[in-house]
Parts: structure tokens; C-alpha cells; sequence
């Protein structure tokens, strides 16, 4: 009889046990095991660049523009360019506000894996921002070098020199730029994907305990 007792208090006791795991690990999935929001501002720290850079390029528009303007009055471009390139300017200031600074100045209050799908579809939308300023650009260096060269009777390849090296600058500052912005992406992306993967084994491993 007491030896019955006995298994019987101390399988009641395993049960206890048990079940003391079973509340633990559910606070435990129910809690971050890494608090994220410092390595979230840090990441937020490592994306100002890109802000502060678009801020940059943005000071020296109202310098072109005037060019244009004057180079509209001396007779060097034609009225259409000027319209285009200023409409063209103003749409593009928008846009690279909002996705190079409007979006990551509250990308990082939201958790992780948040950031990462947010960050995916940011990165989506600079690829295409840079595909069609990249098409607007050469057309611009085009019409620009017609117009300039539209006084000469003749054009010869030297006439379009100076606005193929132009182009050709321009083309790989944009180019160098957007690599640059791709490559904070994409180590913000492989660094959220090493703590939530290491968070998710974390959690695996309490469960098996």
C-alpha cells in the first residue's frame, strides 16, 4: 500500500511539473527573448546617409532650374525641354521623398519581421524609381544636346561629345548611388534574418525542454 502511495504522490508530483513547463514556455513564446528596439534605431542610424544624401542633391535644384532658365532666355534650349525638365524635377523630388526619407522615418518603430517585409517592398520601389529616372535622364541629355547643337548647320560626333561624357557621369552617379542604397538594404535584411532566425531556435529549443 505504501509503495502504491508513493508512485502515486510521485506521479501527481511529475504532473505538477509538467504542467509548470507547459505556463512557463507559453510566457516564453509570448515574450521576445531579445529586446529588438535598440538594434532597431541602430539600423534606423545606419539608413540616415540615404536621407541626408537625397536632402543633398535636392539643395542643388533650384541652381539647375535657374540654369535652364537662362540657358530658355539666351535661346539654347527650347521652351518644351524647360517644361519637361521642371515638371519632370518636381514629380522626381516627390517621389524621392517619400521612399528615401518619408518611409524609413517610421520604418523602425515596427517590430522585425515587419521591417523586413516593409523594407522588401521599399527596396522594390527605388528599383523602379531608378529604372524610369534612368530612361527621363537620357532623354534629357539627348533633347538637351539637340537643342544646343540645333544653331550648327552641321553636327559632327565632336558636337555630342561633351553630352555623351555628361550623360555618361550622370548615369554613373545615379547608378553608384542606388547600388549604395541597395547594399544598406540588403545588410539590414541579412541582419534581421540572423536574429529572427536565431530567435525562432531559441524558441524551439525552450519547447523541446
Amino acid at each position: 500500500m505504501e509503495t502504491k502511495h508513493n508512485e502515486t504522490a510521485t506521479a501527481h508530483e511529475w504532473d505538477e511539473m509538467r504542467a509548470q513547463w507547459a505556463v512557463l514556455n507559453r510566457k516564453l513564446s509570448n515574450e521576445p527573448l531579445v529586446d529588438d528596439r535598440h538594434i532597431r534605431e541602430s539600423m534606423g542610424k545606419r539608413t540616415d546617409w540615404i536621407g541626408d544624401k537625397v536632402r543633398l542633391d535636392r539643395a542643388f535644384a533650384p541652381l539647375i532650374s535657374a540654369m535652364l532658365i537662362g540657358f530658355y532666355y539666351v535661346n539654347i534650349i527650347s521652351l518644351g525641354l524647360l517644361i519637361f525638365t521642371l515638371v519632370v524635377a518636381t514629380l522626381s523630388s516627390i517621389i524621392d521623398h517619400r521612399i528615401y526619407i518619408a518611409k524609413y522615418r517610421t520604418l523602425f518603430d515596427k517590430d522585425l519581421i515587419t521591417v523586413s517585409h516593409e523594407l522588401l517592398r521599399i527596396k522594390k520601389m527605388q528599383q523602379a524609381e531608378f529604372f524610369w529616372n534612368l530612361i527621363i535622364l537620357l532623354i534629357f541629355i539627348v533633347w538637351f544636346g539637340y537643342d544646343t547643337s540645333s544653331h550648327q548647320a552641321t553636327r559632327s560626333l565632336n558636337d555630342w561629345m561633351p553630352w555623351i561624357f555628361g550623360g555618361a557621369v550622370s548615369v554613373f552617379y545615379a547608378w553608384r548611388r542606388h547600388k549604395k542604397v541597395q547594399h544598406t538594404n540588403d545588410n539590414i535584411l541579412r541582419q534581421i534574418k540572423e536574429l529572427t532566425e536565431g530567435e525562432t531556435s531559441q524558441h524551439a529549443s525552450t519547447d523541446n525542454l
